[in-house]
Protein backbone atom coordinates (compact mmCIF):
# COMPACT_ATOMS: atom_id res chain seq x y z
CA UNK A 1 0.00 0.00 0.00
CA UNK A 2 0.80 3.20 -0.54
CA UNK A 3 2.42 5.16 2.36
CA UNK A 4 0.93 8.98 3.10
CA UNK A 5 3.91 10.73 2.34
CA UNK A 6 3.90 9.38 -1.09
CA UNK A 7 -0.20 10.35 -2.29
CA UNK A 8 -1.47 12.63 -4.37
CA UNK A 9 -4.70 13.81 -3.31
CA UNK A 10 -6.75 15.80 -5.33
CA UNK A 11 -10.12 17.49 -4.92
CA UNK A 12 -12.07 17.68 -8.19
CA UNK A 13 -15.79 17.33 -9.08
CA UNK A 14 -16.79 18.55 -5.81
CA UNK A 15 -18.60 21.95 -4.43
CA UNK A 16 -15.16 23.32 -3.35
CA UNK A 17 -13.52 23.93 -6.86
CA UNK A 18 -14.79 26.88 -9.11
CA UNK A 19 -16.69 29.40 -8.81
CA UNK A 20 -20.75 29.75 -9.13
CA UNK A 21 -21.00 27.61 -12.82
CA UNK A 22 -20.76 23.77 -12.78
CA UNK A 23 -17.70 22.99 -12.30
CA UNK A 24 -18.93 20.01 -10.04
CA UNK A 25 -19.78 18.27 -13.51
CA UNK A 26 -16.35 20.05 -15.11
CA UNK A 27 -14.98 17.18 -17.16
CA UNK A 28 -11.39 16.73 -15.66
CA UNK A 29 -10.27 13.70 -17.48
CA UNK A 30 -7.29 15.85 -19.05
CA UNK A 31 -6.05 17.17 -15.69
CA UNK A 32 -6.33 13.25 -14.01
CA UNK A 33 -4.35 11.83 -17.22
CA UNK A 34 -1.79 15.16 -16.22
CA UNK A 35 -1.86 14.40 -12.96
CA UNK A 36 -1.17 10.25 -13.12
CA UNK A 37 1.75 11.07 -15.05
CA UNK A 38 3.21 13.44 -13.13
CA UNK A 39 2.52 11.38 -10.28
CA UNK A 40 4.63 8.66 -12.11
CA UNK A 41 7.12 11.01 -12.49
CA UNK A 42 7.53 12.20 -9.38
CA UNK A 43 7.63 8.28 -7.60
CA UNK A 44 4.16 9.04 -6.33
CA UNK A 45 2.84 5.50 -5.02
CA UNK A 46 -1.15 6.74 -4.88
CA UNK A 47 -3.32 9.15 -5.78
CA UNK A 48 -6.67 9.74 -4.75
CA UNK A 49 -9.53 12.10 -5.76
CA UNK A 50 -11.89 13.73 -3.51
CA UNK A 51 -15.81 14.07 -5.34
CA UNK A 52 -19.09 13.98 -4.46
CA UNK A 53 -21.10 13.92 -8.55
CA UNK A 54 -22.31 10.72 -9.69
CA UNK A 55 -21.10 9.20 -12.44
CA UNK A 56 -24.62 9.83 -14.18
CA UNK A 57 -23.60 12.68 -15.26
CA UNK A 58 -21.22 12.09 -18.90
CA UNK A 59 -18.51 14.78 -18.17
CA UNK A 60 -18.00 12.84 -14.57
CA UNK A 61 -18.58 9.73 -16.03
CA UNK A 62 -15.58 10.71 -18.61
CA UNK A 63 -13.35 12.25 -15.74
CA UNK A 64 -14.02 9.09 -13.35
CA UNK A 65 -12.44 7.04 -15.84
CA UNK A 66 -9.40 8.69 -17.23
CA UNK A 67 -9.06 8.91 -13.12
CA UNK A 68 -9.02 4.86 -13.37
CA UNK A 69 -7.77 4.39 -16.97
CA UNK A 70 -4.79 6.61 -16.37
CA UNK A 71 -3.82 5.50 -12.72
CA UNK A 72 -3.61 2.09 -13.58
CA UNK A 73 -1.36 3.26 -16.86
CA UNK A 74 -0.06 6.54 -16.50
CA UNK A 75 1.76 5.58 -20.35
CA UNK A 76 -1.56 5.69 -21.52
CA UNK A 77 -1.94 8.31 -24.49
CA UNK A 78 -5.09 10.14 -24.89
CA UNK A 79 -5.74 9.47 -28.14
CA UNK A 80 -5.65 5.68 -26.73
CA UNK A 81 -8.48 6.42 -24.30
CA UNK A 82 -10.60 8.27 -26.23
CA UNK A 83 -10.56 5.93 -28.85
CA UNK A 84 -11.24 2.70 -26.35
CA UNK A 85 -12.88 4.32 -23.69
CA UNK A 86 -14.72 7.21 -24.45
CA UNK A 87 -15.75 6.97 -28.36
CA UNK A 88 -17.93 3.67 -27.48
CA UNK A 89 -19.74 6.01 -24.70
CA UNK A 90 -20.22 8.56 -26.60
CA UNK A 91 -21.26 7.50 -30.19
CA UNK A 92 -18.10 7.17 -32.14
CA UNK A 93 -14.61 9.05 -32.35
CA UNK A 94 -16.34 12.01 -34.02
CA UNK A 95 -18.85 12.75 -31.42
CA UNK A 96 -16.93 11.94 -28.79
CA UNK A 97 -14.18 14.48 -29.76
CA UNK A 98 -17.03 16.88 -30.41
CA UNK A 99 -18.15 16.20 -27.06
CA UNK A 100 -15.35 16.61 -25.21
CA UNK A 101 -14.29 20.35 -27.38
CA UNK A 102 -18.19 21.19 -26.09
CA UNK A 103 -17.83 20.61 -22.65
CA UNK A 104 -13.92 21.81 -21.98
CA UNK A 105 -15.03 25.11 -23.94
CA UNK A 106 -18.38 25.23 -21.27
CA UNK A 107 -15.65 24.62 -18.60
CA UNK A 108 -13.27 26.94 -19.71
CA UNK A 109 -14.60 30.26 -19.78
CA UNK A 110 -16.75 31.60 -16.72
CA UNK A 111 -18.74 33.95 -19.11
CA UNK A 112 -20.15 32.88 -22.70
CA UNK A 113 -22.51 34.77 -24.89
CA UNK A 114 -25.75 33.76 -24.65
CA UNK A 115 -25.61 32.87 -28.63
CA UNK A 116 -22.79 31.13 -28.05
CA UNK A 117 -25.08 28.85 -25.39
CA UNK A 118 -27.96 28.83 -27.53
CA UNK A 119 -25.64 27.26 -30.21
CA UNK A 120 -24.05 24.69 -27.83
CA UNK A 121 -27.15 23.52 -26.47
CA UNK A 122 -28.83 23.09 -29.90
CA UNK A 123 -25.85 21.22 -30.96
CA UNK A 124 -25.46 18.83 -27.90
CA UNK A 125 -28.99 18.42 -28.24
CA UNK A 126 -28.90 17.79 -31.57
CA UNK A 127 -26.51 14.54 -30.98
CA UNK A 128 -28.56 13.29 -27.86
CA UNK A 129 -31.29 13.25 -30.22
CA UNK A 130 -29.11 11.22 -33.01
CA UNK A 131 -28.56 8.51 -30.88
CA UNK A 132 -30.48 5.85 -28.92
CA UNK A 133 -29.95 4.69 -25.28
CA UNK A 134 -27.31 5.21 -22.86
CA UNK A 135 -25.09 7.42 -25.68
CA UNK A 136 -28.22 9.38 -25.73
CA UNK A 137 -28.59 9.88 -22.02
CA UNK A 138 -24.84 10.83 -22.32
CA UNK A 139 -25.32 13.72 -24.70
CA UNK A 140 -28.13 14.98 -22.72
CA UNK A 141 -26.54 15.34 -19.58
CA UNK A 142 -24.08 18.12 -21.57
CA UNK A 143 -27.53 19.60 -22.98
CA UNK A 144 -28.25 20.17 -19.39
CA UNK A 145 -25.02 21.75 -18.33
CA UNK A 146 -25.40 23.92 -21.48
CA UNK A 147 -28.64 24.35 -20.65
CA UNK A 148 -27.73 25.81 -16.94
CA UNK A 149 -25.88 28.34 -17.82
CA UNK A 150 -27.83 29.53 -20.67
CA UNK A 151 -30.78 29.67 -17.88
CA UNK A 152 -28.17 32.34 -15.85
CA UNK A 153 -27.39 34.39 -19.27
CA UNK A 154 -23.45 33.19 -19.14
Amino acid sequence: MPTQPNVLRCQFACQWNGDERTERYALNARTFADMASRGKAMGMEGLTVWSEPSDYFATVEISYLAFARFTWDPSLTWDAFMRNDVAPRLGGMAPAERFVALAEELDGAAILAVDRLAAMHKEALAIAVAHEDHVARRWLTLTDQIGRRLHMGR
